[in-house]
């Protein structure tokens, strides 16, 4: 977890943004979600754990690393829950 020194008031996290996929962190980035500081979640949205896509209703931003940041010059080959579609 990076968390930026200068945001801390009191020793409260202001702000907090974790890339990654893990459940681990839904608690602790709720806990702060509650106190008022701000989370952001970054990775892949279709790989993302439920538990940290939850935390959006609680406010949390989560940035898909390909369509919201732009972190790759080219299109990925993500796969798709339409491509595993049941006929």
């Amino acid at each position: 977890m990076r968390v930026d020194p200068r945001r801390q008031t009191g020793g409260e996290l202001q702000r907090v943004t974790v890339v990654s996929h893990d459940h681990c962190y839904s608690s602790v980035l709720s806990h702060i979600l509650e106190a008022g500081g701000q989370v952001c979640v970054a990775g892949f949205r279709e790989e993302l754990a439920p538990e940290l896509l939850a935390l959006e209703a609680q406010g949390a931003q989560i940035l898909d690393l390909e369509h919201d940041i732009g972190a790759f010059a080219c299109r990925l080959p993500r796969p798709s829950l339409h491509a595993y579609r049941s006929t």
